[in-house]
């Protein structure tokens, strides 16, 4: 054979096979080449049988086949049937998976699904080989999520995924260094660190040098005052989560220099953020979405809110609401969701609920309501369509669904 056809042939063959990849120290490894296959109604019947009987869920794109399949729904955990399902399917785009002592060979699997786009695992045992043989060869990668994924310390595989918009790296042993690792990922624009113990405020220091950080998640008692500090050097960022942290008044003036460009603010357990430290919202004129959940708040603090007008966004849960509060709400004027779920709402308080023109969305559920005449002038909401009334003794389904229906005859 002439050199020439022979090195052409060469070259066929490398193009069927795959390509090569060249690593780091120079040696070439050759990913398994998996073939994109459509499976018949059959197969995907099949499939389906082996999601939804551990709980799952899954969804097909236009060609019948499945795209989404989620083995992490609610408390559920996959079994080893559900997950060898999941893993016939080579055009999935998104695989959520919760299975506490799945095999680390079927795991290995994972890093075939060539398409993946989105990828959740929590808890399960990953460690670094794992990692690499999964994430590491997932070319298409945007959003990653491990949770309670124990073993694992190296996550250079993660900070190499070139399209690698979303992490989440929620209960991990993460520390300074790993964050320094990650500025790789320079694609990134929302991180999630929540339930990382031994992450402090001069391991967040490093995430003032992402250049498009906008959604950032902190949390546990090694996030106070000083982390603040480090977090409102971000000056990409604009929605802000912090839960279960050791701060106060003076960790949320910190952020004053950044407050203008917060649009959404969430803090959750937070025992030194009461009405007093909550003054300083006033300095974030851009919300459009607030969250306080098991604070020692009354919501006194609402008055001072710039441009309640602006709000999009309003939950309000297991705190400890005045009228001062339901005075600010009052100006709202432009909100679509509110949730005020586990809260006693005096009756006075639902009338001025229903005053919110624009509201779409309310959750009400466990809010000591035990009179469905109290919920009447709800009905008045012309915009109204999902409506939680679940926890309160004798206000039943039906009551539910008259609002709902009133309110959209009234729209119409």
């Amino acid at each position: 054979m002439p050199r020439s056809s022979a090195f052409a042939l060469c070259v066929l063959i490398t193009l069927i096979g795959g390509c090569v990849k060249v690593a780091p120290n120079g040696s070439t490894e050759t990913p398994p080449a998996v073939e994109s296959i459509l499976l018949t109604e059959t197969q995907v019947a099949s499939v389906r049988h082996a999601v939804e009987a551990c709980g799952g869920t899954l969804q097909l794109d236009d060609r019948g086949q499945p795209t989404l399949i989620d083995l992490a729904v609610d408390r559920g955990s996959a079994d080893e049937a559900g997950l060898r399902a999941a893993l016939e399917c080579t055009n999935l785009k998104t695989l959520r998976i919760r299975a506490a002592g799945a095999p680390a060979g079927l795991l290995a699997e994972i890093g075939k699904l060539t398409q993946l786009e989105e990828l959740y695992l929590q808890n399960v045992s990953v460690d670094n080989s794992l990692l690499a043989q999964t994430v590491g060869r997932l070319p298409h990668l945007r959003q990653l999520t491990l949770r309670n994924t124990p073993g694992l310390d190296d996550i250079t595989p993660i900070a190499t995924r070139p399209k690698l918009t979303h992490l989440a790296l929620i209960d991990q042993p993460i520390v300074g260094e790993h964050l320094s690792t990650l500025l790789e990922a320079s694609q990134l624009v929302s991180l999630d660190l929540r339930m990382c113990s031994q992450l402090g405020g001069k391991d967040i220091a490093s995430l003032s040098h992402f250049p498009r950080l906008k959604s950032l998640k902190l949390g546990e008692y090694g996030i106070d005052n000083e982390s603040m500090d480090a977090v409102a050097k971000i000056k990409t960022l604009e929605n802000l989560t912090i839960e279960d942290a050791a701060i106060d008044g003076g960790g949320l003036t910190a952020l004053t220099p950044i407050a203008s460009q917060i649009r959404t603010l969430r803090l959750s357990r937070c025992a030194s953020l009461d009405d007093d430290a909550m003054q300083v919202t006033k300095a974030f004129t851009q919300l459009r979405v607030l969250l306080l959940r098991d604070l020692p708040v009354t919501g006194e603090f609402l008055a001072n809110v710039h441009h309640p007008e602006h709000l999009d966004t309003l939950t309000l849960r297991q705190l400890f609401l005045g009228d001062e509060a339901f005075d600010a709400i009052a100006n709202c004027k432009n909100l679509k969701r509110l949730n005020l779920a586990d809260n006693y709402l005096d009756p006075t308080w639902i009338e001025i609920i229903a005053t919110l023109p624009k509201l779409e969305t309310l959750d009400l559920s466990r809010c000591g309501l035990d009179k469905a005449s109290v919920l009447l002038p709800l009905k008045q909401l012309p915009h109204l369509r999902t409506l939680n009334l679940s926890g309160n003794s004798d206000i039943s389904e039906e009551t539910t669904r008259e609002i709902l229906e009133s309110s959209q005859t009234d729209a119409s």
